[in-house]
Formats: C-alpha cells, sequence, structure tokens
C-alpha cells in the first residue's frame, strides 16, 4: 500500500504473550478478584503465531515467565485505570482511536496480506474438508499450526480462477525461440520454436505469482474500495472563490501585498576603514563619492560601476556579493538622502562598507493581477482557519460524521515537532480509513478471532499501563514523598553536582533506586572496581566519589526497585496465584539449583547460567561457601564473553566479602593473571600477584605467580609454564 500510517501515533505496548494446556475454564490465578483461567492463558498466547503458541503452551518455564509478563502488563493496566487523572472522556476517545488502529492493521495484515481475504474460520473449514493437502513426509495430516499459512494459499488459489491469471500474463511464462550457433549449419532443426508450456507444468509458479499479485492488488485497492462501499464523502472545507471574493479580500487586506521599502545606494567596501576614513570625510557631494569609490574599493563588481549596487530591498540580501546588512536600514531611516556618515560592518565578511543613499522608494501596494494566486492562497487558509469544531468535513456509513474536533484531538495526539507533516486532509484520511476498515472488519467477523481480541486486550492494556508509567509511577515510584524529599535534602550530592538544584521531582527515580540499596552495595562497588575511581594509581577516599560509585549502582536499585513495585501492586490488588506451576519456582535445595547454574554454563546458555547464579545470590546472602562457587561461576562466564572488568570485579568480590575463603587465594591469582594475559597491564598484574604471594606464599599457585612476576620482568623471555587458551588458564585457578 501506499500508505500505511495506520498506528498514528500509536506507541509500542507490552508484548504478553502465554498459552496453557489442559481444561480452559480451570482458574490459575485471581487478579483484582477476578479470576484468570486457562482460555485467558491461551488467548492472550494468541497473539502470536499458532506454532509459537504451541511451542510456549508445552514449555512449563516459557509458559510461567509469559504469564509473569501477562500479570505485569494487567497490573500496570489496573493502576493506570484506577487513578483519578486527566479527563476519563478523553482518556476512552484515545483508547478508541488506538482500537481502530489495531483492528485496521489486523485487517490489512492479516485478513488481506496473510490469509488473503479469508476469514480464519474459512481456513479452518478448508483445512478440515482437505486432508490430505497438508500431509507431511510422514503422510499424516500435520496440524493447522504449521501449515496455516500453506492452508491460506491454497484456499486463495482453489477459489480462483488460475487459467485466467495465466493466460493475461502468458508472457511472462513464454519460453523465447532458441538456435545453437554451433549446430546451425549442420543441424538447421536445432533451432527450438516459441512455446507456451500448460499450466500444469508450471503451476507452482503460476500459483505463487498469482498470490503475491492478488495480494498486492486488494492491498492497494482496500482503502478506495471501503470508501466507495460505506458512501464515504469528504466535503470541501473550501469554497471555490469568485472573483468579487477575491477583490474584497485584496481590497481588506492590501497592506498584506505591499513592496518593500527600497533604497538606491552606492557603495564602498574596504578591509580597513582607516584606509579611507579621512577622505570619506572629505567627500561632500555624490560624485566625490564615485571618483572615491573607483579609486579605493575593494569590491571589483561594484567598482566597476563607481561604486553603483542600486536599489536594495529593506531587509533584504544585497548585491555584488555584500550580503545581508541589517544593521545598515536603522543607519538610513533617519535621512531621506546625501551621505552615510558612519560605515557599517559586515558580520559575514567583517568588510566595512561606506554608503550614499540616492533616494527611498517607499511601500508600494502591487496590483491584484500580480498577486492573484498569492491572495487566492491566503482566502482559502482564512477560510481553513475560521472552521468551527463541530463542523462537518466528511460523512460516511449510515449517516455518521467526522467533524473538525475530530481531527483537533488526532492532532493533539501527535508529538509538537512532529504536526507540521499532517495536513487537515491526511487526518481525515487517516480517520476515515481506521473507521470503515473497523467496519469491515466487524462485518466479516474478524472482531470474534482470537487473534484480533488478543491484540486488542494488549493495546488496551498497553495504553492504560502508559497511563500509569508515564504520569503515576515516576511521581513517587511507589514510595512516600516525604521520604523521597528528606532523602534528597539530606544527601543531594548523590543525585546532582549541582549545588543550586533543589528541586526533588527531577530525581524520583533515582532516589526510589538508591531506597532500596544497602551500604554494603556502595561498599562492594568501591572495593571490588578500583578502577572507576581511582585516579592514576591512587584510590581516593570513598566519600568523595559517592556521586560516581552511585551512578554504577543504580542500575541494580533499579531492578530492586521495579520488583519491589511489583510486590506492591500485587498486595494492591490482591494477586494470588492458584496453579503452583506458575510460582516462581524454589531454589531450595540450593546445591541442586546451583548444579543447574552450571550446566546452564556447560550448555553454553551463558545468560540463563548468570539470571541463575543472581537468583542464587540473592536469595542466600548469608551463604558464604555457596556465594564464594558463585563468584567463580559468574567470573569464568564473564571470561568466555570477554568482559574482563566484570570477571575481576567478582573475584575481588570474594577478596572483600569472603577473606578467609579458602579459595581467595585464587581470586586472588586470577586478578593478576587478568590483568596481564587480557587487559596487557604488566604493572598492575605484577602488583595484584606480589599481593597474592604476600598472603599466601605457599599455596598451588604460588609458583604460578612467582613465574608470572619473574616472566613479565624478563619482557617474556621465560620458557611457558602456563600452557593452553587463557581463557581456562592457572590450572584450576578460575574454578573452584
Amino acid at each position: 500500500m501506499r500508505k500505511r500510517l495506520f498506528l498514528l501515533p500509536l506507541f509500542s505496548v507490552l508484548a504478553a504473550c502465554n498459552g496453557g494446556i489442559g481444561d480452559k475454564s480451570r482458574t490459575l490465578a485471581r487478579i483484582d478478584i477476578q479470576a484468570f483461567t486457562e482460555e485467558d492463558l491461551d488467548l492472550r498466547l494468541s497473539t502470536q503465531s499458532d506454532e509459537q503458541r504451541e511451542a510456549i503452551m508445552n514449555d512449563a518455564e516459557s509458559r510461567r515467565t509469559n504469564f509473569e509478563n501477562i500479570l505485569r502488563s494487567r497490573l500496570f493496566a489496573l493502576a493506570g485505570q484506577k487513578a483519578a487523572t486527566g479527563n476519563r472522556d478523553s482518556l476512552n476517545h484515545r483508547l478508541a482511536l488506538t482500537d481502530q488502529r489495531v483492528v485496521t492493521q489486523y485487517y490489512f495484515d492479516t485478513y488481506i496480506n496473510e490469509y488473503g481475504t479469508h476469514t480464519r474460520k474459512q481456513i479452518e473449514e478448508y483445512y478440515r474438508s482437505n486432508p490430505s493437502k497438508f500431509t507431511g513426509d510422514s503422510g499424516k495430516v500435520l496440524p493447522l499450526s504449521r501449515v496455516l499459512d500453506r492452508a491460506a494459499d491454497s484456499l486463495l488459489v482453489t477459489s480462483s480462477n488460475l487459467d485466467s491469471f495465466y493466460t493475461a500474463n502468458k508472457n511472462n511464462y513464454i519460453q523465447r525461440a532458441t538456435c545453437d550457433s554451433a549446430l546451425l549449419i549442420s543441424r538447421p532443426d536445432s533451432c527450438k520454436a516459441e512455446i507456451l508450456p500448460s499450466l500444469d507444468s508450471r503451476r507452482s509458479q503460476v500459483a505463487s505469482d498469482f498470490i503475491r499479485d492478488y495480494k498486492t492488488k486488494r492491498s492497494e485497492g482496500a482503502i478506495a474500495g471501503l470508501k466507495v462501499k460505506y458512501g464515504v464523502r469528504i466535503l470541501p472545507t473550501t469554497k471555490a472563490p469568485t472573483e468579487a471574493a477575491i477583490q474584497a479580500y485584496y481590497d481588506q487586506n492590501k497592506e498584506s501585498y505591499e513592496s518593500s521599502e527600497a533604497f538606491e545606494l552606492y557603495d564602498i567596501e574596504v578591509a580597513k576603514k582607516e584606509k579611507i576614513l579621512s577622505k570619506f570625510k572629505q567627500v561632500k557631494e555624490l560624485n566625490g563619492f564615485k571618483t572615491l569609490a573607483s579609486q579605493v574599493s575593494e569590491n571589483p563588481l561594484s567598482k566597476a560601476q563607481a561604486g553603483y549596487i542600486g536599489m536594495v530591498k529593506r531587509d533584504f540580501c544585497l548585491p555584488y556579493g555584500i550580503g545581508m546588512l541589517p544593521e545598515l536600514f536603522p543607519v538610513l531611516d533617519p535621512i531621506t538622502s546625501g551621505k552615510v556618515d558612519a560605515p557599517v560592518l559586515s558580520s559575514d565578511t567583517q568588510k566595512w562598507h561606506f554608503f550614499w543613499l540616492v533616494r527611498k522608494e517607499p511601500r508600494k501596494t502591487k496590483p491584484l493581477d500580480r498577486v492573484r494566486a498569492l491572495v487566492k492562497s491566503d482566502l482559502a487558509a482564512n477560510q481553513l482557519a475560521s472552521l468551527k469544531p463541530e463542523d462537518t468535513l466528511a460523512v460516511y456509513g449510515d449517516g455518521r460524521v467526522l467533524r473538525e474536533s475530530d481531527v483537533i484531538f488526532l492532532k493533539d495526539e501527535i508529538p509538537p515537532e512532529m504536526r507540521e507533516r499532517y495536513t487537515r486532509e491526511s487526518l481525515v484520511d487517516y480517520l476515515i480509513t481506521w473507521q470503515v476498515a473497523s467496519d469491515e472488519a466487524k462485518s466479516l467477523g474478524l472482531t470474534e478471532e482470537k487473534r484480533l481480541i488478543a491484540l486488542r486486550l494488549q493495546n488496551e492494556d498497553g495504553f492504560w499501563g502508559r497511563i500509569y508509567q508515564e504520569s503515576i509511577m515516576p511521581r513517587s515510584y511507589e514510595e512516600d514523598t516525604l521520604l523521597i524529599a528528606k532523602t534528597f535534602s539530606g544527601k543531594p550530592g548523590l543525585f546532582t553536582k549541582d549545588s543550586n538544584d533543589q528541586d526533588w521531582h527531577k530525581y524520583v527515580h533515582d532516589i526510589a533506586a538508591y531506597l532500596t540499596l544497602t551500604p554494603q552495595d556502595f561498599n562492594i562497588e568501591y572495593y571490588t572496581n578500583p578502577e572507576h575511581y581511582q585516579h592514576d594509581t591512587l584510590l581516593p577516599p570513598m566519600s568523595s566519589v559517592m556521586f560516581e560509585i552511585f551512578q554504577n549502582v543504580k542500575s541494580a536499585g533499579y531492578q530492586r526497585l521495579d520488583k519491589r513495585m511489583m510486590d506492591h501492586l500485587r498486595e494492591r490488588f490482591n494477586v494470588r496465584i492458584v496453579d503452583p506451576t506458575l510460582q516462581e519456582p524454589s531454589l531450595e535445595p540450593a546445591v541442586e539449583t546451583y548444579k543447574r547454574a552450571q550446566n546452564l554454563h556447560y550448555d553454553r546458555k551463558l545468560d540463563q547460567a548468570l539470571a541463575l547464579y543472581g537468583k542464587l545470590r540473592d536469595a542466600f546472602p548469608d551463604r558464604a561457601a555457596l556465594q564464594d562457587s558463585i563468584c567463580f561461576g559468574i567470573a569464568q562466564i564473564y571470561i568466555e564473553q570477554e568482559r574482563y572488568q566484570q570477571a575481576m570485579a567478582e573475584y575481588r568480590r570474594i577478596s572483600y566479602l569472603y577473606p578467609s575463603s579458602q579459595n581467595n587465594y585464587k581470586a586472588m591469582f586470577m586478578v593478576g593473571f587478568i590483568y596481564s594475559e587480557h587487559l596487557k597491564n604488566d604493572s598492575t598484574a605484577v602488583r595484584s600477584f606480589e599481593k597474592m604471594l604476600a598472603k599466601y606464599p605457599n599455596t598451588d599457585l604460588s609458583d604460578d605467580a612467582d613465574w608470572m612476576i619473574r616472566n613479565i620482568r624478563s619482557g617474556g623471555k621465560l620458557m611457558p609454564k602456563l600452557e593452553g587458551d587463557s581463557s581456562s588458564v592457572a590450572p584450576d585457578a578460575g574454578k573452584k
């Protein structure tokens, strides 16, 4: 299609899709007293393809994760709906418009371009009636979820006249005449005549071409066809002006069609005014000015004309490369003619200009014949400007009307910086398109299809969720505003470096995130990432870099704040999970969960492994041995991902939190090793190894540390002692 701005200005919404198995009426959870059933879960999942939905339904973890996403979206939506903010009628109008856009998009993307102008019900009936067309390699009938596109295309071809299409486009399939030049003399009969293959021999290609051509034409002509079907009439917003109206408007607004005041001038241009200032003062008449211009002007174009530059309009650019001189015209105003006493400096060229004013030509009204087109345009614009909100712009359907107020409402929805792109005519066109496409979708039964129902529910939740996230949540992030204000006034330097900034409202998100952090969070960041704060090799006092530390730990605060807000909303809307498979799985026994994280690591599912390690870290902060192992596991993944600074932070975390750990020497060794082998910072590597040896002179890695020091100091001349890939080095130093 040429125009596809169906979602203007529809912002992105949270995509939440779920699935489940079993009894559709079974209650999975209760949200704000209402039951959320297996059927609700399956319906929400219908935003995805059938195959994706089935995959989620058959995977317990994916099913649980998707339920959590839906729950989040629902809770945000409930919070937005129940918040007393804004004009409710206006909000409902906005929601109705976004809903129309979703339906319109579905009509084009799914009904026309995916289903080939058939409904889901028609495709399902065709699939059931023709099972032999949808078998797999084994001969068994494949489920509709795997052959939906194929079934839709097959139905389209079956219900159409492929012979007519083939005949009409036969030039695309004709096999042109050919001759083999090498055989032409000995075998004149080797030439092949032009032939049109049979449809059956090219059916697959013809069917593919037909489907593409059909969908393209239906898509391109859909809007025009719907406007005809629903009797859309766009009413003119302006009347064709009569000559009398044009004349009257011209007579009433003659001042708008006046020519600018003009000045006839001579000019002398020089780089240094002192060069001619004394001679210029002696000039008493125009001839003397012209003589001086011919002698000293540095502008060759005007100099050739004795300085004459002609008529110059007020506030217009001066000719002969002089350019804009806005300072000139105020100087000309007090005099009627003669020498302009003070020279004028061009800010663009930094040249000085001396002027002689011959005469002034006052503003004059341009005759109507010269400005007729402009007058007609201004008259039309004036008529548009005088439109009232209740004025009718279009009629359609069973007598419904589109008013100027509808266009005004839509235009207000568009960000101010984008409004100039959309004319009244284009906005009217969008509103009409959304309306007639929605009407057509309803008449075809598309609004009863699960996928569209799910998309509309998703849009509704997204709409109200944004109200909460953009208007309600930023006020306090579900925190006590008195506490937020008190925290800012007590520690403003954590949130801004501007000592004069006293407005805590700008920092609500950061303050609320800070309230979830502990002093230990700041200590861990400071001691495990000293490179972030040290100057040269010196680590400044922690108190002097608290702002910088907070910038690096507040992302963790944001995550905790988000969880706390979700917990608050769960409590507020009385969420009760009935289905135990949708509950967050228990991490106990922790040893088994740790092994699962390790197995994810071994299976190269690194992000999943990191996430599970992180949950273990948060859940069991007092289990030192487990925390020790977690640090080593996370660090090893970071090394494999080449995130060496993060890996060092994990090893240092062991040294800071668990200095008595039996594995601390390994962590200290690995810090030096990363500096040496990955970051190529030999001096810091040596200091790190020396620090390790000072504390642990007799370990299985002490000799390795000593060798690393000597090898670095020798410039790498020692025979390699540590063999293999550096990412898994130091025998078992990187592992617990």
